[in-house]
């Protein structure tokens, strides 16, 4: 269920630093991120911009239901919130619209960190890493795909020189 209007989201955060920052010292609210699930439905948010819980599903593969709960979930934490629907946007008027906040969200230190908050900012962190790591991978084969397409294949796009032996080289080391 959507929160009402101005009302604030159920979490428990530290005060805000003099830079803007937020630390997320709650560990109800570091649990609900380190799910794996809503990880990835905040990355496709922020990346991708706002979106149906049905758009998601589809994006990743994912059932409506369970996009649903995990978005209640987000946004109970602050992480996304309700929006109108987007302008360019067909579909049906009953549809519920996400984004992620906006926010410069940080982690306390790891010597203020409970035994307890430890496992989950490594549960977390394990995740996240996983998720840039794929990320990564699928830019890599993005661009190698461009570059296929546009049929470059330049020396730049070759490894750097030096980088993997040569078989000259590999035979008078061996």
């Amino acid at each position: 269920m959507a929160q009402e209007p101005g009302a604030e989201p159920l979490v428990r955060r530290s005060e805000e630093t003099s830079r803007g920052s937020t630390e997320l010292s709650d560990l109800a609210t570091l649990k609900a991120l380190a799910q794996p699930r809503r990880q990835r439905m905040l990355q496709h948010l922020t990346v991708h911009g706002p979106a149906t819980s049905a758009t998601l599903a589809r994006a990743l593969g994912l059932n409506t239901g369970a996009t649903s709960y995990h978005l209640r979930e987000l946004a109970r934490y602050g992480f996304v919130e309700e929006v109108d629907r987007p302008a360019e946007a067909g579909g049906h008027g009953r549809e519920r619209w996400w984004r992620a906040v906006p926010g410069d969200r940080r982690f306390p230190p790891r010597s203020r960190q409970s035994a307890e908050m430890r496992l989950v900012m490594d549960e977390l962190n394990h995740h996240a890493y996983a998720a840039d790591l794929e990320l990564f991978e699928q830019m890599q084969m993005q661009v190698q795909r461009q570059l296929r397409t546009r049929g470059w294949s330049g020396r730049w796009a070759k490894p750097i020189p030096g980088s993997t032996p040569s078989p000259t080289r590999a035979a008078a080391s061996g």
